[in-house]
């Protein structure tokens, strides 16, 4: 065979496949311009309210089918990191590295750390007192999400932190709205479950919490920063879609009653739930419990499962602003403190060192949660 003949055996195959990349250049161009035209024509119809989110930062938090929502792993920005395992600090593992002891802290967002950077937060500063007076290594696990209530706080502990071994359970009570949230099925936007007096404990209801619009895992594409892709407007379009409110509900109700689906997608204890067992029948309308009795019943509850996992149980309360810089001004949280002082001794008084000086205002940061002085 001729060398010209060799050359014609290759050209019509060439300029096929060339046609077709051509083509599909030609195809991703237009589509690019097309999402970009609808993404402007969305902007321009709701800048401010498009698309509806839950009152929680998506970027930090998604949906949970037991929680109604928790921390989202891998991100970080603007001084805040959540590690691979999806909570706020440093990288670890499941397993307790041998020698190492454990601190898990429970609690909302002065737990998570509202505010304030990764070397600023409880953990930080309890981190660095524990490794800088003890020859053995402490790792301190921050367990703490925005939004939280101390009933969702114990499903996290009996869901997943017991399986990190913990020697030291804190759970930090925010008395601003810790108790005022016991008492409801949907907060910040997000339904949440909820606990209510049965016999000598309490059972869960709301499970799975409904989902609301907007969470990162109901997106048909979920931004990243990364990637020649990610910047397009096909991108931006995407991840401005979410999946049929039907299919999530059913895709969240399929994973509470097969547990193991669950696991597809997120590490935990299925078997630790059974602590808290399911309302009979709906509850919600019911007159609310005293909400007191209902956090000290949960706590008990922390605390009982945490000496059973022959681990310590602290708790810890965050005084309000006005109660703490004004001691002389007897209020409901310093009443509050005194009952649950007689039934979980030693309680720690984060805000007790404000007390002992005249710049009380600098303990306090944004939004009634403490400054990183107050943390420190």
């Amino acid at each position: 065979m001729s060398i010209k003949s060799r050359v014609n055996c290759f050209r019509e195959p060439l300029a096929s496949f060339s046609l077709l990349i051509t083509s599909i250049i030609f195809t991703l161009l237009f589509a690019d311009e097309l999402a970009h035209r609808a993404n402007l024509h969305e902007e321009s119809l709701a800048p401010k309210s498009y698309p509806a989110t839950p009152a929680q930062d998506t970027f930090f938090f998604d949906y949970h089918p037991i929680y109604g929502h928790t921390t989202r792993a891998g991100v970080a920005r603007n001084g805040i990191t959540h590690n691979d395992l999806g909570f706020r600090g440093k990288q670890t593992t499941i397993k307790k590295p041998l020698g190492t002891k454990r601190i898990l802290v429970l609690g909302d967002s002065q737990a998570w750390g509202w505010g304030v950077k990764d070397d600023e937060t409880i953990e930080h500063y309890l981190s660095t007192l524990m490794n800088s007076s003890d020859e053995t290594p402490w790792e301190i696990l921050n367990f703490g999400v925005s939004g939280f209530s101390p009933d969702q706080s114990l499903l996290r502990y009996l869901y997943e932190g017991i399986d990190y071994q913990p020697d030291i359970v804190i759970f930090i009570l925010f008395p601003e709205n810790d108790l005022h949230d016991l008492n409801l099925s949907r907060v910040y936007n997000i339904e949440k479950p909820r606990f209510f007096p049965e016999g000598d404990g309490f059972c869960v209801s709301n499970l799975p919490p409904p989902r609301a619009s907007g969470w990162p895992s109901a997106q048909l594409l979920q931004p990243r920063a990364d990637g020649f892709f990610n910047g397009t407007e096909i991108a931006k379009y995407l991840s401005r879609r979410e999946l049929r409110g039907e299919f999530l509900k059913f895709r969240d109700s399929l994973m509470w009653r097969i547990p193991f689906l669950n696991h597809l997608h997120s590490s935990g204890n299925w078997a630790n739930l059974r602590e808290i067992p399911p309302c009979k029948r709906p509850l919600l309308e019911e007159t609310p419990p005293n909400t007191q009795d209902l956090v000290i019943a949960i706590l008990n509850k922390m605390r009982t499962v945490a000496l059973h996992e022959q681990s310590r149980f602290y708790l810890a309360v965050k005084t309000p602003e006005s109660e703490c810089c004004s001691p002389s001004k007897a209020g409901p949280y310093r009443e509050l403190l005194r009952v649950l002082s007689f039934y979980f001794p030693p309680v720690i008084d984060l805000s007790g060192p404000c007390l002992q000086t005249k710049e009380c205002a600098t303990f306090y940061g944004s939004s009634l949660h403490l400054s990183p002085e107050g943390n420190a």
